[in-house]
């Protein structure tokens, strides 16, 4: 959220800001989709370019199958690609340390397939990106 604040602020100062995709996961988008209003009024200012929900819990795949953030990266991975390959954008991950390796797997098949890189220079690519932080 303080991306977006940060990019609004930006925005009205008059510097320009690139495009930003926000995937977000949580269990229930009803109960944890926090600041709804909030995200649609950074879409409709022009800071916000996609927001893509993974609600684990929710109809119509559940049950029987739970819906992560990676399995939405590997349904929009042009929304990657597009930002990260093409536009020069930053990856961010926030969230538990146990959806690293399936959002890694789903980022490099993103930029090997439709970003065209291949897997030799999709996982060079990978391994160039900046280190994690606590």
């Amino acid at each position: 959220r303080s991306f977006m604040q940060d990019k609004l602020y930006k925005k009205k100062k008059g510097i320009a800001v690139g495009p930003m995709v926000v995937f977000y996961g949580c269990r229930r988008e009803k109960e944890e989709l926090f600041y709804k209003q909030e995200w649609e009024m950074y879409k409709k200012e022009g800071v916000l370019t996609e927001l893509v929900g993974a609600f684990q819990f929710d109809k119509p795949h559940y049950p029987p199958k739970m819906v992560f953030v990676s399995d939405k990266m590997g349904e929009r991975p042009e929304l990657i690609t597009s930002n990260l390959l093409d536009k020069g954008g930053f990856f961010y991950m926030c969230g538990p340390a146990v959806a690293t390796p399936s959002v890694q797997k789903a980022l490099k098949s993103a930029v090997a397939g439709p970003g065209k890189l291949g897997e030799t220079k999709a996982e060079k690519w990978l391994q160039g990106l900046p280190p994690r932080r606590a």
